[in-house]
């Protein structure tokens, strides 16, 4: 055995922090990631400038707190670096899930926290306080879900996208496809060719795959193939030789003028034969098609063809045989066609029968976990018969990938609107739990449920003061009218107006896993007692 095999250099060996030091490096680090996503909140937020790795390369500017928080890996100081890692995970985990509050979480987290450790380090029992903490965030939670309202028509929707857009084409495009396609919209982000946004539509149902091979496109011009009173063979089998799919091909021409052959993979010799029969004189043609490369979306694929044109999917877990198929297993379809990317059912017969594979999905969707129903909609949404494609501009690569990293989300939201409703925007929803906050204080009956209380009423204004502050106002007499139920906000142009209904509406469910993120998150912290870190590694001129 080697006897330095035990021994550690002074950079490997951890480092421990203990209280009273534990929060003053916790909030030490939480505050200079708080700091630099608080600006970015607000109707026309300030933007975060990033350096790249490559110096050379311009720096990102970003007004996203979740993605600046994601671009602080590591802290100078090893023990502050602790505290703004636990933002980090958490901004970045809300991100996920909803594709926006991070700035909100951010800063009432920091609030919590903050005025949480001064009344523990003053004397206060924590395990006390974090526990009515929690007790308060339910009585938020109950409020915001008091005052939701439903995307009831064009005038509200238009409304709500304004307020989380702050590109005129772009709330435009949004409100036109959620408009015409609804909530389930299949909409496809591609880069685009200028630093605008366009749109087009896709009338049909849309699959991606693509042929084959190029050398199935039969209109050149256009760079597809259009096929009409066609069957359609729909397998996850790997089609090797000419001889599994001759019979086939018989069995297809003697009834239709086309054969689509949906598979896993085609050989070189299969997509031979095919091609040879295309270049004869005759009306029948017939291509192949390839499955996704996800295992999951080759079922989900098979599953959906077979409700959209009919016949039997044939599938290597059935060990079903290809001697054995018939022409009674094969779907079939008026019009389709394909590329090298996708394959478009145009027009089928069976309009009845998907509508109730829709419905049956559609209430999957709605039952299903946060993380199962990314796929749900991703099948409702191809089914529906239509689709929308934006093209998304932008100065360069790395401009064009942020772009629509941000539109991706914004359609997130704005699903999540639809489904979870609406809700006063711009933080004033949060200033009028505090009435609901205040009752509960005055029936508080220990001095660590009141110490909750009051940190809870401080923390739901936090966002709206960190807004008002944002755009240079002082945030007291504001305050004062949101808190009188006024409907105050500031527009794009930073001016603070009153009307009669909400000026800004936020996806209800955005602000609810906002607050209830940042409270059960900054209630954990509270907990911690111990640091256990790595000292920085000592320089080294060698590698």
């Amino acid at each position: 055995m080697n006897r330095h095999s035990s021994v550690s250099t002074l950079s490997q060996r951890p480092g421990l922090t203990f209280q009273p030091n534990t929060y003053q490096w916790i909030v030490s680090g939480i505050n200079d990631v708080v700091n630099a996503v608080k600006p970015t909140l607000g109707p026309s937020p300030h933007l975060v400038a990033v350096e790249q790795p490559n110096r050379n390369n311009q720096p990102e500017l970003l007004d996203n707190g979740a993605l600046i928080a994601r671009r602080i890996t590591q802290l100078s100081d090893v023990k502050m670096d602790m505290g703004a890692m636990l933002v980090r995970h958490m901004l970045w985990k809300l991100y996920e899930q909803v594709g926006d509050g991070s700035a909100t979480a951010a800063i009432i987290y920091q609030r919590i926290v903050t005025q949480g450790i001064r009344y523990i380090t003053s004397g206060g029992n924590g395990q006390q306080l974090r526990s009515h903490l929690i007790e308060g965030l339910e009585i938020i939670l109950a409020q915001l879900r008091s005052k939701t309202l439903p995307i009831s028509d064009h005038a509200r929707l238009s409304q709500f996208v304004e307020s989380i857009s702050h590109d005129q084409k772009l709330t435009d495009i949004l409100i036109e496809i959620f408009s015409t396609l609804g909530v389930y919209a299949r909409i496809d982000l591609r880069s685009g060719y200028n630093q605008t946004y366009e749109r087009t539509y896709v009338e049909g149902i849309l699959w991606e795959g693509g042929l084959a091979s190029p050398t199935m496109i039969l209109d050149r011009i256009g760079q597809k193939t259009e096929l009409e009173h066609v069957a359609i063979f729909v397998s996850d089998f790997e089609l090797n030789e000419p001889s599994d799919v001759l019979p086939i091909i018989d069995g297809a021409a003697y009834k239709h003028r086309g054969l689509v052959v949906v598979a896993k993979s085609v050989s070189e010799k299969v997509i031979g034969l095919l091609n040879y029969i295309n270049t004869q004189d005759k009306p029948f043609k017939v291509i192949a098609v390839k499955l996704p490369d996800d295992d999951i979306e080759q079922q989900e694929m098979l599953d959906n063809l077979v409700h959209t044109v009919g016949g039997r999917a044939i599938k290597t877990i059935l060990a079903d045989q290809l001697s054995s198929v018939c022409e009674a297993d094969l779907g079939y379809a008026e019009k389709i066609w394909a590329n090298q990317d996708y394959l478009c059912v145009v027009d089928t017969n069976r309009a009845e029968q998907r509508s109730d594979y829709l419905l049956q999905l559609e209430k999957q969707y709605k039952r299903a976990k946060p993380s199962e129903k990314k796929r749900f909609l991703r099948q409702i949404g191809q089914l529906m018969g239509a689709s929308a494609t934006v093209f998304v501009g932008g100065f360069n690569k790395e401009h064009i990938h942020r772009n629509k990293e941000q539109l991706e989300n914004m359609i997130k939201v704005v699903r999540s609107a639809y489904e979870n409703g609406l809700i006063s925007g711009g933080g004033s929803a949060l200033v009028h739990c505090q009435d609901a906050l205040r009752a509960s204080l005055a029936l508080a009956a220990s001095p660590d449920e009141r110490a909750a209380f009051r940190i809870l009423i401080e923390a739901v204004e936090s966002p709206t003061q960190a807004i008002l502050e944002n755009r240079g106002y002082q945030p007291g007499l504001y305050l004062e009218k949101i808190r009188n139920k006024k409907h105050y906000a500031l527009d794009a142009d930073g001016q603070f107006q009153c009307a009669d209904a909400p000026l800004i509406l936020d996806a209800a469910d955005v602000v609810i896993r906002a607050i209830d993120t940042a409270i059960r998150t900054a209630a954990l912290t509270l907990s911690v007692d111990v640091l256990v870190h790595h000292r920085n590694p000592e320089f080294s001129a060698t590698p």
